[in-house]
């Protein structure tokens, strides 16, 4: 997963995001996109939605600090900072590639 900044007045931004969605489609990929502006807030739902978790789950990831969260009077009312998030997603990804990486080498050393 990539995630892109684009700031204001600056087309070649955009013609690289432009770009890497092209280069991902023609590869036969299918493709999320995120749209969002930078220190922009989302529910506790929509985080939990967007994380594949329960809102349980989310909670204890605010908890232990892996996303961003404030609170809105109610205990139960959270905001999470969406940047937060997709930070938590990369994280992930990068994990797992790590993991397929490494079951990789040991499917090969196995075979050796």
């Amino acid at each position: 997963m990539r995630t892109l900044h684009v700031e204001p007045g600056q087309p070649e931004a955009v013609a690289a995001v432009h770009a890497e969605l092209d280069r991902m489609l023609a590869e036969g990929r299918s493709v999320v996109v995120t749209l969002a502006e930078a220190g922009e807030w989302m529910t506790a739902a929509e985080a939990a939605q967007r994380l594949g978790c329960t809102r349980q789950d989310l909670e204890w990831l605010i908890r232990v600090g892996e996303v961003e969260a404030r609170l809105l009077g109610d205990p139960r009312c959270w905001q999470v900072s969406v940047s937060s998030v997709v930070d938590l997603e990369a994280r992930r990804e990068s994990a797992h590639r790590r993991v397929l990486a490494f079951e990789e080498v040991a499917t090969q050393l196995r075979a050796s």
